[in-house]
């Protein structure tokens, strides 16, 4: 899988409160611009999702089910 080429763009760091709950579930809301964001960031890449994150795709989506 070829990578993308690198930027010189900072790299992104995310942190979370430390009274935050890390096994937190996410709402439909947030999974739905979660799969937004997603999908404006890989649709113009013509190969498909690295492995590890098309896996967190595919459990937050049974995630989803399983609530339904």
């Amino acid at each position: 899988m070829l990578g993308l080429p690198p930027t010189d763009a900072p790299a992104a760091t995310f942190s979370l409160p430390a009274d935050s709950a890390s096994n937190r579930l996410l709402d439909s809301p947030e999974l739905q611009r979660l799969g937004e964001l997603l999908q404006e960031t890989y649709a113009p890449v013509e190969e498909s999702l690295p492995a590890r994150l098309a896996e967190l795709v595919e459990t937050l989506a049974r995630r989803e089910q399983g609530r339904e």
